[in-house]
Order: structure tokens, then C-alpha cells, then sequence
């Protein structure tokens, strides 16, 4: 026993526009990436039915849109996070999406190199933003 199914490559412009935003998919696997933030506000809130990816009217959708707006406006990291976590949470329990990584950088240096600066990075560029920070160690 098991699933079949067709495999059908489209570019992404067309995966937006004639798949996701026309909801005319049973199955999709694309990369969602909004920008170095974590809001999910468009993908998620219901005041954005109008974005092509918004996939709201989800079970629990006030308190979707709560947690979205409390995110947004919190002053603090402690209070964004708290928003975020619940969020994630009520995105797990109505699962309208199976999120399957989170992109992380590993560095691996020799031990010659230095003036090394690892931070966080958000976009795959950021990795070499003090590249002329480095020299190599006689």
C-alpha cells in the first residue's frame, strides 16, 4: 500500500500566481521566506485575505490573530517571543503546513584564520559581512 502521486516543476513566479495564491493544489513544497523577521502576519492573519499567500481561516483564528498582532506590537523580545511560541503552537495544532527546516550556518575555520566574526546570520550573504576582517595567522 501506498501514495501515488505527480511530480509537476514549475517556476516560482508561476507556483505563486497559478498554484498557491489559486489555491489550486493538493500538495505543495515551496520555500515561504518573508524577510529576516519572524511576523508571519501576511501568511497568517485574516485582515490580509487579500495577499495571494494568505492562508487563513484556520481553526482558532482570533487567537491566530491575536498572537500575530501581539508579535507585531510588542516592545519587548521576552513578549515577541511568548506571541511567536503560542503562534506556533496553534500553527502545529491546525497543521496548514508542515514546516520542514529552518536554514542555520555552521562556520568551520582553521585555526590560522583570524579576526573571525560569526553573526547570526539571517540572509545566506550575511555569513561574509566582516570578510575583510579576516587574515591568516603566520
Amino acid at each position: 500500500m501506498g501514495v501515488g502521486g505527480r511530480l509537476n516543476l514549475v517556476p516560482a513566479g508561476q507556483l505563486v500566481i497559478k498554484y498557491l495564491g489559486a489555491r489550486y493544489y493538493q500538495m505543495a513544497l515551496a520555500n515561504l521566506d518573508n524577510g529576516p523577521d519572524p511576523d508571519q502576519f501576511s501568511f497568517w492573519q485574516s485582515s490580509e485575505k487579500g495577499y495571494p499567500l494568505n492562508f487563513s481561516q484556520l481553526p482558532r483564528q482570533g487567537l491566530i490573530d491575536k498572537d500575530l498582532e501581539d508579535g507585531r506590537a510588542a516592545a519587548g523580545m521576552a513578549d515577541r517571543i511568548a506571541a511567536y511560541a503560542d503562534l506556533q503552537n496553534l500553527l502545529v495544532d491546525a497543521v496548514p503546513a508542515l514546516f520542514l527546516y529552518e536554514p542555520h550556518y555552521e562556520y568551520a575555520v582553521n585555526r590560522r584564520v583570524g579576526g573571525i566574526r560569526t553573526n547570526p546570520a539571517i540572509d545566506a550573504v550575511d555569513r561574509f559581512q566582516y570578510v575583510t576582517d579576516w587574515f591568516v595567522a603566520a
